[in-house]
């Protein structure tokens, strides 16, 4: 969930399929299709290049209607044996709930 969108009483919540590298000890994936718009201005989908509970450390590249990207990245605080995940600091635009298949 992005929570600093245009409409901050809204946030933007997407789905991340994310695989596991055992060798890089890290996660990475990819979004569902967050929208279908073709406002420049709109998430379309979303990366995940690097989300590394170990380091505290997530990195996601955002890709927009107009072919833009923008990357973020976070310090992140970890909860609930490793299944909460958001960002250390209380003004970000980051939380992430890890939830296996059941």
């Amino acid at each position: 969930m992005l929570t600093k969108t245009a409409d901050a009483t809204h946030p933007t919540e997407f789905s991340l399929v994310l695989s596991y590298s055992q060798a890089g000890d890290r996660y990475w994936g990819y979004s569902n299709l967050v929208a279908t718009s073709t406002d420049p201005k709109t998430l379309i989908w979303v990366e995940a290049v690097d989300v590394s509970p170990q380091q505290g450390s997530a990195m996601l590249r955002l890709h927009f209607g107009d072919g833009s990207q923008q990357v973020l990245q976070w310090y992140l605080y970890i909860g609930k044996k490793g299944k909460f995940i958001k960002s250390r600091e209380p003004s970000s635009q980051l939380i992430l709930e890890m939830r296996r298949p059941a």
